[in-house]
């Protein structure tokens, strides 16, 4: 029986000048997830930096899509195609304006949020049944424009949040891998709706 292949994507526009903006924020979960699992992300395929860990007995790739935000989906598929992913194994780990600043919400499948990188899986995939991990930056304050905001580095005290809202997500990311979607979606929306914060 063949071994199923599941990956984490990270979204986010690489180079330095974005390292830090609230749009990267699905790269600084991935290199969260590297540091805990001891793995190197560091392999160049199909226009993404991918590593390769196990969890749970089976093995799951990590990734970094390398073609900017809107372009996303073209690395992803080549790389699911490579490597037999199925959509309802890949996880995908992006920003979101439309939840909080420190929130964390897990969804399966749904539209694109508005977020171009996540529309270009969809479109390049053919398939929206992916689950997406989304970490809250929060609506821009008046006056700004919403890809400002995300393309912007956070001050300080939002940068503290948007750090402690990465943890919470890769802790997010290790429960659906041990524990499975369902209960992943149960303990973190739930437990943020009802409470707020950090649900771990």
């Amino acid at each position: 029986m063949q071994t199923r292949m599941r990956m984490v994507v990270g979204l986010g526009n690489p180079g330095e000048r974005f390292e830090r903006t609230r749009h990267n924020a699905g790269y600084a979960v991935i290199d969260r997830l590297a540091m805990r699992w001891r793995v190197e992300v560091d392999r160049c395929m199909h226009d993404a930096l991918i590593g390769t860990a196990q969890r749970a007995g089976e093995p799951v790739l990590l990734a970094k899509p390398q073609t900017f935000m809107n372009a996303s989906g073209d690395a992803v598929r080549a790389v699911c195609l490579q490597h037999s992913v199925a959509a309802s194994e890949l996880i995908v780990v992006h920003d979101d304006v439309d939840v909080a600043a420190g929130r964390v919400k897990l969804r399966a499948g749904g539209g694109t949020g508005g977020h171009r990188g996540v529309e270009s899986i969809i479109d390049a995939l053919g398939d929206a049944e992916f689950l997406r991990v989304k970490v809250g930056v929060g609506r821009p304050p008046l006056g700004i424009d919403t890809a400002d905001w995300v393309l912007s580095e956070p001050a300080v005290e939002d940068g503290s949040v948007l750090g402690a809202t990465c943890d919470t997500a890769a802790a997010a990311v290790e429960i659906v891998l041990d524990e499975g979607p369902a209960r992943a979606m149960e303990r973190i929306n739930q437990r943020e709706e009802v409470h707020g914060g950090s649900p771990l």
